[in-house]
């Protein structure tokens, strides 16, 4: 099965209105309507995505996912593959040979002749009239012209093809069940056999560009390719769940998609995966992303997952300040999971930082805090105490009261100070952090005098 898929119909049948809204996880449930396992998706730009599964059903969607409607087919045959070469264009396959067409964006499919009554698992065009459709027993179809008639190539296999993508008009790769890995270097028409090391179930292929690959498959398989499809590498993914759809956004980020709700993202090419939490159980067959971080998956039973943070969790850090200072950014701060988080503090005029605290904990008198790696919900606080200073006065032959008289002084306060000469003297001036003959002498305190 593949990562795209699409269909649309004659008729509007149904409309599904769901309301996106903040939900505390990276994944969240979307209203598709049927309950059709739905096994492939395709998005043709940001708002205009085909959702493609059994029985024939097809849901689409011109607002990015917020609405999908159900769209009429023209056949019962399950579909689980499509492929649009132009925002008009596309073609689904699926069980029997099936094959239609849209050149209106998905609203009106035609039947198309395959010539075969094998499955058809995936299909991909690399342009509006070169195709390529896999299916079961080895089954490898072609056209050239926009799908009005397909040619049976040979592909050297019985084993049935789950999956194929080229990386350009003549390169493309075909993986299938018992480690199946088929490659063509002239646009499809022949195929030769690569070393995959593995029996395993291979369900789809994806490229993100001419040279990174990835492969998925059951018990967790991923293989990464990083010349082309020439070599695999086995990647660790951390399960041993079926893995069943596959996407890269560019050669560092990714996501795969299987069984019991399993979502794996990676950021460097495939070399390492990190599980996300989709909120369910049940089975994902396909995967989609318009950016970085807005994608679609799609499941059994009907389910349409959408994420607006890459997958990623979102958590709070709420970020307060007590007494005259700042900390930036403040407030509540939503941070998706696993990335850093940094933090500045800093007192106003005449004031310092008393106290740090994070998740209760006193961090001492720092400027500055990053929580690395968020998993998990924070809190940081933020005390700030007023500047205070020491008033020394020192007289010869007399003496100076202050007012008020006390040990330590806050920053911008004021004292008064008043010279009492001994009998026989008289006040001549001040000197050290006073000057003139003012006698009382009124001063601000901005530091130690």
């Amino acid at each position: 099965m593949k990562r795209f898929y699409i269909f649309t119909g004659l008729l509007f049948n149904v409309f599904f209105i769901f309301s996106e809204q903040t939900f505390p996880q990276g994944w969240y449930p979307q209203t598709s309507g049927v309950v059709n396992a739905l096994r492939g998706l395709y998005f043709t730009d940001s708002l205009n995505g085909i959702v493609v599964g059994s029985s024939g059903k097809i849901l689409r969607t011109t607002n990015g996912g917020t609405l999908w409607t159900i769209q009429s087919s023209g056949t019962s045959n399950h579909l689980s593959g499509v492929y649009f070469p132009t925002t008009a264009i596309g073609t689904a396959v699926g069980s029997n040979g099936t094959v239609i067409k849209t050149t209106d964006s998905g609203i009106n499919w035609i039947s198309q002749s395959s010539g075969i009554t094998n499955n058809l698992n995936d299909v991909f065009f690399t342009d509006t009239n070169h195709g390529v459709a896999v299916g079961s027993s080895g089954k490898i179809l072609k056209t050239t012209n926009g799908g009005a008639n397909w040619v049976l190539k040979p592909s050297g296999t019985s084993n049935n093809l789950n999956g194929v993508c080229f990386t350009s008009t003549t390169n493309g790769i075909a993986v299938g069940t018992g480690g199946t890995i088929l490659q063509t270097t002239d646009g499809g028409n022949s195929w030769s056999t690569l070393t995959s090391g593995t029996t395993e179930s291979l369900n789809d292929v994806f490229f993100a560009n001419s040279d990174i690959g990835i492969i998925v498959g059951s018990e967790g398989l991923i293989l990464r390719t990083t010349n082309g499809g020439s070599t695999w590498l086995n990647q660790t993914s951390g399960t041993l769940k079926n893995l069943r759809g596959a996407f890269l956004v560019n050669s560092e980020t990714g996501t795969v998609v299987g069984d019991k709700g399993t979502i794996l993202r990676t950021t460097d090419g495939g070399t390492s995966w990190t599980s996300q939490i989709s909120g369910t159980n049940e089975a994902l067959f396909a995967v989609f992303f318009t950016d970085l971080m807005t994608g679609t998956a799609v499941g059994a039973d009907g389910i349409i997952l959408r994420t607006t943070t890459g997958g990623a969790n979102l958590f709070t850090i709420i970020a307060t300040n007590i007494g005259n200072g700042f900390i930036i950014p403040s407030g509540s701060i939503s941070i998706p999971q696993g990335t850093d988080q940094s933090f500045s503090i800093t007192p106003s005029s005449g004031y310092h930082i008393d106290s740090v605290i994070v998740d209760s904990v006193n961090q001492g008198a720092i400027s500055s805090y990053t929580f690395f790696n968020v998993s998990s919900n924070h809190t940081i606080v933020a005390y700030f105490s007023i500047n205070q200073y020491t008033l020394t006065v020192n007289a010869t032959n007399g003496t100076v009261t202050k007012e008020p008289d006390q040990a330590l002084y806050d920053s911008g306060s004021t004292v008064q100070l008043t010279a009492i000469p001994a009998a026989g003297y008289h006040f001549v001036n001040w000197s050290g952090d006073a000057s003139g003959s003012d006698n009382p002498l009124t001063v601000t305190m901005t530091g130690n005098k």
